[in-house]
């Protein structure tokens, strides 16, 4: 049997022992004030409902959960009172957003793999491998310009270097005698010491 008093739900049983159950939580992941002001009580009224509620919390992001009982005999003597923080067990909001995370993820991936595909028809289509193999090579490489002399030894530097051209060039509106393509990007002190433009 189930009775309702000023502040919770308690069951009694034939011995007259009763017990009261709530659940406390804050609505942001906030400190608990001093004064318990932004504590917010819900009493269930039987073990049941208090899991039930307690998943629910945690399902709508409310924050500091407890859950606790009273235990009162017959004369109204405190049995027992128990308070736990439910913070220590799984949380369903966590899971719920760690799938969602997963699942943004693979959705990620899919759109991602079906651009690729259409790439890669779209090469075939036109015979267009060489060109998109040429245009990666162009965007993982770094070309300086011969300003004083045509490329030699000891004219440029030689870590990294991927292709050397020593056919005379015009580049941002003046002629080099060449160019040098690289793997990495040279120093400051590599383009002044060689002579080197950009």
């Amino acid at each position: 049997m189930y009775r309702q008093n000023k502040k919770s739900f308690t069951s009694v049983n034939r011995e007259g022992i009763t017990v009261s159950y709530k659940i406390e939580y804050t609505e942001k992941d906030e400190p608990i004030k001093d004064d318990y002001s932004n504590l917010k009580q819900f009493n269930p009224k039987d073990i049941e409902e208090l899991i039930k509620y307690m998943f629910q919390a945690r399902e709508l992001d409310k924050h500091n959960i407890n859950i606790g009982y009273t235990i009162e005999d017959p004369k109204g003597w405190l049995v027992e009172d128990f308070v736990n923080d439910t913070e220590c067990f799984a949380g369903n909001t966590i899971e719920r957003k760690q799938k969602e995370r997963i699942d943004n993820i693979e959705e990620t991936i899919q759109e991602q793999q079906k651009e690729l595909d259409l790439y890669k028809s779209f090469i075939k289509k036109y015979n267009a491998t060489k060109q998109f193999e040429d245009y990666k090579k162009e965007q993982n490489t770094f070309t300086y310009y011969f300003r004083l002399r045509p490329p030699s030894l000891g004219t440029h530097p030689r870590n990294g270097l991927i292709e050397l051209n020593g056919d005379k060039i015009n580049y941002n509106s003046r002629e080099y005698w060449g160019y040098a393509s690289y793997d990495r990007e040279l120093t400051d002190s590599e383009l002044y010491d060689y002579d080197l433009d950009k």
